[in-house]
Parts: C-alpha cells; sequence; structure tokens
C-alpha cells in the first residue's frame, strides 16, 4: 500500500468533512468561507478545490489579486479583519501546519 496515497485520502476525509461543516453549519459569510477554502486547497495543492473555489470566490466577490494573494499563501491587502483571522487559521490543520 502506499502511505502517500493513504494520507492524501485521509486528508481528502477530514478535509471534506470539515469543508462541508464550514459551508453548511458554519457563520462565515460567503466571502470568508470561500476564501478560507480557497487558502485551504492551496496550501494542500488540491487543484480541484481550487478550481472549484475559486470560481465560487470570484461569484460573491473576492477578486482576482485577492485570490492570486491567499493561493501565494499571503493574506490579501483589501481583507477585511474578520477575513484576516479566517484566512490565518485556516491551514492549520495539524501541528506540523504552518498558518498564512
Amino acid at each position: 500500500m502506499n502511505s502517500g496515497t493513504t494520507a492524501h485520502n485521509d486528508v481528502a476525509v477530514v478535509g471534506g468533512r470539515n469543508a462541508a461543516a464550514l459551508r453548511f453549519n458554519g457563520e462565515l459569510g460567503p466571502r470568508t468561507r470561500e476564501a478560507v477554502i480557497c487558502a485551504v486547497a492551496a496550501h494542500w495543492r488540491s487543484d480541484y478545490e481550487w478550481y472549484a473555489h475559486s470560481g465560487m470566490a470570484r461569484s460573491v466577490v473576492v477578486s482576482a489579486a485577492e485570490l492570486t494573494s491567499v493561493r501565494n499563501a499571503r493574506i490579501p491587502e483589501s481583507a477585511a479583519p474578520s477575513e484576516v483571522a479566517a484566512l490565518r487559521l485556516a491551514p492549520a490543520g495539524d501541528d506540523e501546519d504552518e498558518p498564512l
């Protein structure tokens, strides 16, 4: 068994649960939620999640420049204080992950 594949599958399962909880039970606004999902997708280099959610982010007024910042692990200068807080916490999946 390829341990890399197993690790990736584990991340996908946990990420999927967290994303569903964030999307359907969370209290973040749509702009913050999509920016956070994009930050996590960029952190884990998940091309599919990035593709799907960067489009959703654009539909809730996250600019191309802001998405570029998020993709490059930077907080956009235009981010509201609540967005800054959410983006700083976004990639922190375990003790080894560095937040933005």
